[in-house]
């Protein structure tokens, strides 16, 4: 399994390095033949990287949160007694 997750955050990885690679030859392209000025790629550019990295900080802050609420949970168990011994239930000989 973990094997397959490795597999396929390598190939998403691929792929979005692989559209940015795209989007920039396009656009590159664009400049050279004068559809379009350099100044609005790069505009073009910094905005998606602003969302991107938008995307991704939220990603950051949730796993953040659910690490504060795990350790909220631990916190709580730790010195606390069990509710009955180990024991008292079973009557086991050996």
């Amino acid at each position: 399994m973990v094997k397959d997750t490795y597999a396929l955050l390598t190939g998403l990885f691929v792929l979005v390095l692989g559209a940015v690679g795209v989007m920039l030859w396009v656009g590159g392209m664009d400049v050279i033949a004068g559809r379009i000025s350099g100044g609005e790629l790069a505009a073009f550019v910094f905005y998606s990287l602003i969302v991107g990295g938008a995307y991704g900080r939220g990603q950051v802050f949730e796993k953040g949160g659910r690490l504060v609420g795990y350790c909220d949970v631990s916190q709580g168990s730790i010195g606390r007694q069990p509710e009955r011994e180990a024991n008292d239930e079973f009557n086991v000989r050996i």
